[in-house]
């Protein structure tokens, strides 16, 4: 028995596009946590993300009626994403300085707590790093691994090429395998 394939984020704005609203619950259920995440990792204080979150939710909601699937509806979303937080920052006047805030998802009372705590402080200190990285690789490490792109997709959406994205991957990958103590 065949199942029904699921339909692709692209098809879902579409949808939404045209009026319907299960249709946007969906597409907020797959891109609300990556999109969270690659906010946080931005080096913004928790509660300006909250802020920035909803502000570029509603800015997909108003441009729902402009969506073209000319891209994948990843680039698109991250690119509005980009430019808020672009806009943001140039309001702010500079970068906004991060809390890392970041809670233990763990029993408290585990019997590995030594190691709970080992990985909490190793998870802090990879988060601070990838806080301190040059804007530009942090946004492609961050694109990459939060949002799942891919380097031409990276390259669409932060307006470089394929290989200044690929580059700026490499260059935050090695500036943290250094400052982590890796090879």
């Amino acid at each position: 028995m065949d199942t029904p394939l699921k339909p692709t984020s692209e098809d879902l704005m579409l949808d939404y596009a045209q009026g319907n609203v299960a249709a946007f619950t969906q597409l907020y259920a797959l891109h609300k946590a990556p999109l969270f995440r690659f906010i946080l990792r931005q080096g913004i204080h928790r509660e300006k993300v909250d802020e920035l979150f909803q502000e570029i939710w509603l800015k997909v909601i108003k441009a729902r009626e402009s969506y073209q699937t000319t891209a994948r509806f990843q680039t698109w979303f991250y690119s509005i994403a980009r430019n808020h937080l672009i806009d943001d920052y140039r309001k702010q006047g500079h970068f906004i300085a991060t809390e890392l805030e970041e809670e233990l998802h763990e029993d408290i009372n585990s019997p590995d707590i030594e190691d709970v705590i080992d990985w909490a402080r190793k998870k802090e200190h990879l988060l601070a790093e990838v806080t301190a990285l040059p804007f530009e690789q942090r946004e492609a490490f961050l694109l990459k691994h939060e949002a799942g792109m891919n380097n031409e997709d990276i390259a669409l959406v932060t307006g470089t090429n394929k290989e200044t994205a690929k580059s700026r991957i490499r260059y935050a990958m090695n500036q943290l395998k250094k400052q982590l103590g890796g090879s």
